[in-house]
């Protein structure tokens, strides 16, 4: 009997984790809620885990695992919570899977620093939650653990986070205002999928992979800076976003998947920083009508590509807005004035020709004046 109920427990927990997940530090580990586990995999080092110790302080459900809290159920109805570092003498390291969930009436939780760990669908649909701190010590933001938070509006992550999960943001609704830090590696899929509020957001260059339907149906979404080293944009990534004008996409991206800008209706341009990638089925889709694909001239495959309107950054366009006018004009004179200046064409390439207007090989007054000369004409 003993080893059915035993190949149950770590069957359940092979299901429910990722397989990529980092071995915990002693002392930080994953709480199950099952009575006993010996986890005989990799992912948790053979150890095994037993709450020696159920209770309750101040409407918290806890359990005691190897002298240390972890906090199981939220049994009250108060609006604001506040999770101790200590109850009854144990400290306080983890929030468990489920533990507030569809607690709709918190608006506030506070957290302390000696938490390690916050378990999956920890606060899905806490539909009134407004503000919550996230201790500095934790390294994954699990799948679903704000799914649902309608009245969150910011949020801030800790420096150590390197995972995010799926669904781990999805439908929070008025959402404005996140910060990814630099040293994510992953995030997976639908992370923002219905974050109907957020208007713009930077990746950093330390995420090497994203999941599908990232953005989808962000509709009030207008600016992305995606990280440099992602090499596919995966399906129906930005689909829905019918506020986004233009984006820039990194050199080292190989693949745009199917449906990536479906029904980005005002989307008038995408900007590729490097060769022509592979495109799949209704990449670009019910986009604007004078949608343009811009490359940089040097890059090559562009030429082949026949299924949309592909037209090199034309010299001048240093703001690459799709245009030349008196923004262009302003750059330039600033990076005249200002040789450490970076313009945004230089953001993209060294190719000094989108600022030698004349062209002489040099970046002078001469090259501002053939710019007005170009717009009077």
């Amino acid at each position: 009997m003993k080893k059915v109920i035993l190949f149950s427990v770590i069957t359940a927990v092979l299901c429910l984790s990722p397989i990529n997940i980092k071995p915990f530090k002693a002392g930080c580990s994953p709480f199950m809620n099952e009575v006993e586990a010996s986890y005989t995999d990799e992912i948790y080092n053979n150890f095994t885990y037993k709450y020696k110790k159920e209770s309750s302080y101040g409407g918290l459900k806890y359990r005691v695992y190897n002298d240390e809290a972890a906090i199981v159920k939220y049994t009250s109805s108060w609006e604001d919570v506040i999770v101790p570092e200590t109850v009854d003498g144990y400290k306080v390291v983890a929030i468990l899977e489920d533990t507030f969930k569809e607690c709709k009436n918190i608006v506030n939780v506070e957290l302390p620093n000696t938490i390690v760990y916050i378990g999956q669908n920890a606060f899905c649909n806490c539909s009134n939650l407004e503000k919550i701190n996230l201790p500095v010590n934790i390294e994954r933001i699990q799948q679903a653990t704000f799914y649902g938070c309608t009245n969150l509006k910011e949020i801030e992550l800790p420096q150590n986070i390197t995972y995010i999960g799926i669904n781990a943001f999805r439908d929070c609704t008025s959402l404005e205002k996140i910060i990814i830090p630099d040293g994510v590696i992953t995030m997976e899929r639908d992370i923002f999928n219905g974050c109907t509020n957020l208007k713009s957001i930077y990746i950093p260059d330390s995420v090497e992979t994203m999941g599908e339907y990232m953005f989808y149906n962000c509709y009030n979404l207008e600016y992305v800076k995606l990280p440099e080293n992602i090499k596919t944009v995966e399906p129906y990534f930005f689909s829905y976003c019918s506020n986004l004008k233009n984006i820039i996409l990194p050199a080292e991206i190989e693949k745009i998947y199917q449906g990536v800008f479906l029904q980005c209706t005002n989307l008038n341009f995408v900007v590729f920083k490097g060769n022509a990638p592979t495109f799949g089925n209704s990449c670009f889709s019910s986009n604007a009508d004078d949608f343009k694909i811009y490359y940089l001239v040097e890059n090559s495959g562009w030429s082949d590509i026949q299924d949309y309107n592909c037209v090199p950054i034309p010299v001048g366009d240093i703001n690459i807005d799709g245009n030349i006018n008196e923004a262009d004009t302003a750059f330039l004179m600033k990076k005249i004035t200002n040789p450490n200046y970076t313009t945004p064409i230089e953001d993209i390439t060294d190719n000094k020709k989108y600022l030698d207007i004349k062209p002489d090989n040099e970046i002078n007054i001469l090259d501002a004046i053939a710019l007005l000369n170009t717009l009077e004409s």
